[in-house]
């Protein structure tokens, strides 16, 4: 049975803070049909409420025709919602599903990255530098 988990808080896996409007979720399953229409629908509403989302995918084997024309509804919204989908650590089915498909990376909607700690890294330097302007009095 595929599932989503908010990890957003395990220290384990996203080790520092992350932005205020952001969430890391962990996909673990197959992602076909009636699954991955749930999956991505549950998180496409998400979308109109957050700034971005990372989807750890470490832990989905499959994803087939149908999983891609849901995984396809989620960008559209998140374009629409200009919310900031990135995806993490694909494995090798479906990164190929994506590939033949040409899925690709959408400037300021949809990335990829190879791991999840290389995903957040963009997300930790934003995060440390909106702490740290919000920290610091400016002189007047």
């Amino acid at each position: 049975m595929s599932k989503v988990t908010d990890i957003s808080g395990n220290r384990k896996q996203v080790e520092q803070p992350i932005p205020h409007g952001w969430q890391v979720l962990k996909i673990s399953g197959s992602l076909f049909f009636a699954a991955a229409d749930r999956i991505f629908a549950d998180i496409a509403r998400l979308t109109d409420h957050s700034r971005g989302i990372v989807l750890y995918m470490d832990g989905v084997p499959l994803l087939d025709a149908g999983g891609l024309a849901a995984l396809n509804k989620l960008i559209s919204k998140c374009h629409k919602n200009q919310t900031q989908l990135v995806i993490a650590d694909l494995q090798f089915q479906p990164l190929k599903t994506l590939a033949k498909a040409g899925v690709k990376p959408i400037p300021g909607t949809l990335s990829f990255y190879p791991t999840l700690r290389e995903a957040l890294e963009p997300l930790y330097v934003q995060a440390a530098t909106f702490t740290f302007a919000t920290a610091v009095p400016l002189d007047e």
